[in-house]
């Protein structure tokens, strides 16, 4: 019984975050990221959370990291809005900063059927395998908090 609530209780800092960090955040409303940047503006996180984009300096009033290894607090969930090709390297920093999770809202893998994108899906792949990744999955919903991540890769990453 103690080893199925230890499982459970690192579920914690998924649904229960104390800091998130927004890899790809951006001022510009065209770009998918603002909706999420607005509703975390709006959320109980809201002072806990921290956007990750090397060109800009604030957004939304939030100070605006250039990365996440720059972040002075430990990162519990970090979301990812970037173009596929830059993911790999955002995920190696998640591995220096040891964020036990990632959610990656980008298409563009192996689902295409494209050589480059099944290219990036092993380098992925390969990234996360070191870093301890128990599973992947395509989202969860909880009531709760009303937090939804549906249909978005969402890397497990555990950093003991």
């Amino acid at each position: 019984m103690v080893k199925y609530q230890e499982r459970f209780e690192e579920f914690n800092s998924l649904f229960y975050p104390k800091h998130i960090a927004f890899i790809g955040a951006s001022p510009s409303s065209t770009l998918g990221s603002m909706m999420y940047l607005n509703a975390f503006k709006k959320s109980k996180w809201s002072e806990t959370f921290y956007p990750i984009n090397p060109n800009h300096e604030k957004i939304l009033n939030w100070k605006c990291y250039s990365s996440v290894l720059d972040v002075p607090y430990p990162i519990d969930t970090a979301y990812i809005s970037l173009k596929t090709k830059f993911i790999p390297s955002v995920l190696q920093e998640r591995v220096e900063k040891e964020i036990k999770w990632v959610i990656i809202f980008a298409s563009g893998f192996s689902e295409t059927g494209d050589p480059k994108g099944i290219d990036l899906e092993s380098e992925i792949v390969e990234i996360i395998k070191n870093s301890k990744t128990r599973s992947k999955f395509e989202g969860f919903f909880d009531i709760k908090q009303f937090l939804v991540t549906l249909y978005f890769i969402i890397l497990l990453i555990s950093c003991k």
